[in-house]
């Protein structure tokens, strides 16, 4: 998380990155050139490195290759390269400022900033400038700050307590993603006991991944926190109770969190109960089956809600504008989508393309591709004409990019047509048998098409003369021995593939 690391840290661990994942050393005129460092600051950072990587791992866990001043750094751990640079992000983070802050005003509640600064051992002046930024930052999610001592509340951020709940989640996870766990009140071992197993039930390890499984447990702690320490409670309004009390008639994955609730008012679990339904479907990427998915959208659509009506609205909508064929199951799956987008933009109104995790943070918008234009302009066109016809539909930019974002997620999970491909060998008589399945093994019989007439194939893979075919789309085959010439058919068929996926 960007925010959280200092400018110096960020630079270390971008050195770091580059020198440890690169195929081969790196001269130090390179390095310069890519980091925009000077040369002094360099070797500072080198050095710095080596203590923070001490500090981090063993001590003689990374080695850095120094040759004629070309560096690479060389790991003794068996460690994944992926959690090494997310353990060194963490100790980075853990280490700023700012994560003190929001960490301290998470355990306590404080009624100066004078107070702050002396638990953080800090002058209340370079405090007050990080409480700046801290004040802009929170603002993206709602909440503010508040240090008057007459106010009755449990801790220093204000906001609602959806907000809050969102805000805690996201600041756990993005920063510790796992790779320790962060609740020193409730200790894993209570954790374990109380809550996993209950987890581990709902959820078999081969429905849910690790990583799933632990964050569904920030969640949970944290709700414990809120709810069990902190005395504090979701009020939902009536129209989200009534959507989520449909979804939990279907699949409720709340079963984990009311273990310890016994003194608890019904109604306060009960609201809590609908809320961690709703709050794990939006946090955590695919909970439900697409089994579950379809059988949820088809449930929500006998009430009589008009939230629902909206959105299947749009999704007609989108599904003529565009003229998309789907199959029943498929649009009931969009559907279910549809609703939690929705949903989101209503109640949590965080903006998307910073904080939200899959679905809704689409890889496909995450890849060097970009709209193209005439898609771009589609979308534009497809929204003015729906918020003309749905007045009280959220206009905010951030509203506008996530209906984007949803759209496009909409018309790129319509299955493509297979591109039609002919194959022609003339060396030998199996020859074009041999091409055909190989194709087949790479890429599967959904995404190509053999056909035999050549004004109908996108495609020509063939050793002979086929007549005036563009050469981006005709592939020499000259002998079928030859592994680089294998490579070429395939990158060939990949890159069109590749693109047939994003010609919308």
């Amino acid at each position: 998380m960007e925010f959280f690391i200092d400018k110096t840290a960020e630079k270390k661990l971008a050195l770091f990155k580059l020198l440890f994942f690169a195929d081969e050393p790196i001269s130090v005129k390179e390095i310069l050139t890519q980091l925009q460092f000077s040369k002094s600051t360099l070797f500072r950072y080198l050095k710095e490195l080596e203590e923070d990587l001490a500090l981090t791992f063993d001590p003689q866990s990374f080695l850095l290759i120094n040759e004629n001043n070309v560096y690479a750094y060389k790991s003794e751990t068996q460690i994944d390269k992926s959690l090494i640079v997310n353990r060194l992000n963490l100790y980075y983070v853990k280490g700023s400022i700012r994560f003190k802050i929001i960490l301290a005003l998470y355990k306590k509640r404080y009624t100066s900033v004078d107070e702050v600064a002396n638990d953080l051992y800090v002058s209340p002046s370079y405090l007050y400038r990080q409480l700046k930024d801290i004040y802009t930052f929170l603002d993206d999610f709602h909440l503010k700050i508040n240090f008057k001592p007459d106010i009755q509340q449990s801790t220093n951020f204000v906001g609602s307590e959806i907000h809050l709940r969102f805000f805690f989640v996201y600041f756990y996870w993005s920063v510790f993603k796992g790779i320790e766990w962060p609740f020193k009140r409730l200790p894993e071992s209570m954790y374990d006991l109380y809550y996993k197993n209950e987890i581990d039930k709902h959820f078999p390890k081969e429905n849910l991944a690790p990583a799933k499984a632990t964050q569904i447990g920030y969640l949970l702690t944290i709700t414990f926190w809120r709810v069990n320490s902190r005395k504090e409670y979701i009020q939902l309004d009536n129209d989200l109770t009534e959507i989520l009390t449909a979804i939990c008639e279907i699949n409720d994955i709340s079963s984990s969190i009311a273990t310890t609730w016994t003194q608890l008012p019904e109604n306060i679990v009960t609201q809590e109960k609908l809320f961690f339904n709703f709050f794990t479907r939006i946090v955590v990427a695919s909970v439900d089956s697409d089994e579950m998915k379809a059988d949820i959208a088809k449930h929500l659509l006998t009430l009589d809600s008009s939230i629902i009506y909206y959105c299947v609205s749009f999704l007609d909508e989108l599904q003529l504008y565009f003229n998309l064929k789907m199959t029943p199951q498929k649009k009931m799956i969009n559907l279910y989508y549809v609703i939690l987008y929705h949903l989101y933009m209503r109640y949590i109104k965080v903006e998307h393309a910073k904080y939200l995790n899959d679905p809704f943070q689409l890889k496909e918008l995450n890849s060097p591709v970009k709209l193209s234009k005439s898609l771009e302009a589609s979308l534009n066109k497809f929204y003015s004409q729906f918020i003309k016809k749905n007045h009280s539909f959220n206009q905010s930019d951030s509203s506008k990019q996530l209906t984007f974002s949803l759209s496009y997620f909409i018309i790129n999970s319509i299955e493509l047509e297979p591109i039609p491909v002919l194959v022609h060998f003339s060396n030998n008589i199996s020859g074009e048998y041999l091409i055909k399945n190989k194709i087949n093994t790479i890429f599967g019989t959904s995404n190509i098409r053999f056909i035999d007439d050549i004004d109908q194939a996108f495609l020509v893979i063939s050793d002979c003369y086929e007549g005036a075919i563009p050469n981006e789309n005709y592939f020499y085959i000259e002998e079928m021995h030859n592994p680089i010439i294998w490579k070429g058919l395939f990158d060939f068929i990949q890159q069109h593939l590749f693109n047939h996926s994003f010609a919308n």
